[in-house]
């Protein structure tokens, strides 16, 4: 296969079997639940377009997201679940040189290697493979930690589509990884075509977690957990939504201590209401948003709702100029002053410094089509 190149920011070379007036074939693979928030609405676009895009799940996929076929199906997508040996060996997959894939989450690290061998055994098939910015924190583009340290992620793709500048990647990222970024901005839907709940009249806050990642020792998960009980008891005419990540049971922990609470509700205790609704239409019906430190923060700045992140004793000048919580009084504090034109300003800076906007499906599209010219 000849030899591509970087052309702008746009990926552009020859493929010997395509012809410059065909489109190639996209590929779309989910591998995580979260996953369905950065690929759906490019496949979505992709078949609004005309380009009926192939979609792939890993097997199991469907039950750990109940919700996920009922969405693919109303967009008028046919998924094909697979099984982990086949997206391991690449084998029976029915790709051709020329195809593209796209993957919202893959490189070395653990969560993401199975979409990392697939990436590669459909390189070695001649197709074209992008993978997407799946998070604000993404390890191995904007985060390193301790388990993550610089140089212990890579990825296989030949192009990694990020949410913002070059210049906003961690200052420790390789130059391989640096120069297969393109900026497209962030590829969600932020639009809520139902209402969800009806306005009561009560103030609603929503709280989000993702207590089970590493970086969380036990005093921040039990500062957390005691300002969380503090607050819903010190409000009692506010209503409070907990929400955790799909990948954690910790919410279900917090809940324990909850039920019962008049003005406390968990996402997915009472199905088919209010609780069950995605984030976004979450977002929609809700005042103001306490999370843990998590690409929430950035979707509420989105969805124009004043938004403040448990900090406690983290360095979190990342999430700056975003309220940091480190105390109950914080969270009282900005509680009282939820509704401030303050906090709006705020996201809007918070925004301009990690993303360019909303991606254009368009632009994506330009970018991983440019194969042949």
């Amino acid at each position: 296969m000849p030899v591509a190149r970087w052309r702008g920011s746009c990926y552009v070379g020859a493929v010997k079997d395509l012809k410059r007036t065909q489109r190639p074939r996209l590929f779309f693979y989910l591998h995580l639940p979260q996953d369905t928030d950065i690929l759906l609405p490019l496949m979505a676009a992709a078949e609004a377009s005309g380009r009926s895009p192939l979609v792939w799940l890993r097997k199991g996929l469907e039950e750990e997201s109940p919700a996920l076929m009922p969405a693919l199906r109303a967009r008028g997508l046919a998924p094909k679940t697979l099984p982990w040996w086949r997206l391991r060996s690449g084998l029976f997959m029915g790709w051709r040189a020329g195809d593209i894939l796209l993957t919202a989450s893959e490189s070395t690290a653990p969560p993401h290697r199975l979409s990392y061998h697939l990436t590669r055994a459909a390189k070695r098939g001649g197709v074209r493979c992008f993978t997407l910015q799946h998070g604000l924190e993404n390890v191995g583009l904007t985060y390193f930690d301790s388990e993550y340290p610089p140089g212990s992620v890579e990825f296989a793709s030949d192009g990694i589509l990020i949410w913002g500048q070059s210049e906003a990647l961690h200052p420790k990222v390789s130059e391989e990884t640096r120069s297969k970024c393109i900026t497209v901005g962030v590829p969600k839907s932020y639009r809520v075509s139902n209402r969800d709940a009806q306005s009561t009249g009560r103030v609603r806050i929503a709280i989000f977690e993702n207590l089970h990642w590493s970086r969380y020792d036990s005093a921040y998960r039990r500062a957390f957990e005691q300002d969380l009980f503090a607050t819903v008891s010190k409000y009692p005419e506010i209503d409070f939504i907990l929400k955790g990540h799909p990948s954690s049971d910790w919410a279900k922990k917090l809940w324990r201590e909850l039920e019962g609470t008049a003005n406390a509700q968990l996402v997915g205790a009472k199905p088919g209401t209010l609780e069950t609704a995605p984030t976004p239409a979450l977002l929609d019906a809700v005042d103001a948003v306490i999370t843990t430190p998590s690409t929430v923060a950035m979707d509420a700045a989105f969805m124009n709702r004043p938004v403040a992140v448990a900090a406690y004793d983290l360095d979190l000048s990342f999430y700056e100029p975003l309220v940091l919580l480190r105390s109950a009084d914080d969270w009282s504090s900005f509680i009282d002053r939820a509704r401030a034109p303050e906090y709006l300003e705020r996201a809007e800076q918070f925004l301009s410094a990690h993303t360019v906007g909303l991606a254009q499906a368009a632009r994506v599209f330009e970018c991983v089509d440019n194969l042949s010219c």
